[in-house]
């Protein structure tokens, strides 16, 4: 059974009892007729009340989407941060494409080396440094949850790509890779 949505049914309401009574009175100001200026008002109510609804109910599935997908952006950045470092490798071993091999702590796929550094804090210049000091003649891309401005500045000047949740949500989405059950999806937490 679906719920009803009472937020909308009452927008719309308002809007068709806004538009019968500026119809009515208008038109039975003009005509000086009850029935001509009930007709125009009853009409201009569902007409009114339909464009309310169907632009209402259009602007909340948007949010509804938008939402959503920033509820699985930061379940999947927990997911993540949870999750093993083989896991991670593995993962972004099918993201990257056949020729991607696991090496140590990265996957090299090309010229391109990919570090991956999913934590519950930003991305710091501590981080940022380990990946600097490993040699690598390619370039060099990290994965991370959220980087720090200082991070990304440091990042910058040494040509090292960052990508944060945004971005490997969406990759990830695109290659139908993300996870069908998260590490936390749905756990409740009990407090005594």
């Amino acid at each position: 059974m679906k719920r009803l949505n009472l937020p909308l049914a009452l927008d719309t309401l308002f809007a068709g009892i806004c538009a019968f009574l500026l119809f009515f009175t208008a038109v039975r100001f003009y005509t000086k007729s009850v029935a001509i200026a009930a007709v125009f008002g009853v009409c201009a109510m569902f007409l009114f009340g339909a464009l309310a609804y169907v632009y209402i109910s259009r602007k909340q599935n948007k949010n509804l989407l938008l939402s959503r997908d920033e509820k699985n952006k930061k379940l999947l950045a927990l997911h993540l941060s949870l999750s093993t470092d083989g896991y991670i490798k593995r993962l972004f071993k099918n993201l990257l494409g056949e020729d991607a091999k696991i090496s140590g702590q990265k996957v090299v796929s090309g010229d391109i080396a990919n570090f991956f550094c999913f934590k519950m804090e930003p991305l710091t210049e501590d981080d940022v440094a380990k990946v600097i000091k490993y040699r690598f003649e390619g370039k060099k891309h990290i994965y991370c949850a959220k980087s720090s401005a200082e991070a990304a500045a440091l990042a910058a000047n040494f040509l090292i790509d960052i990508t944060g949740i945004d971005g490997v949500y969406s990759a990830l989405k695109e290659k139908d890779l993300l996870p069908e059950k998260y590490v936390y999806e749905g756990r409740k937490t009990y407090v005594f």
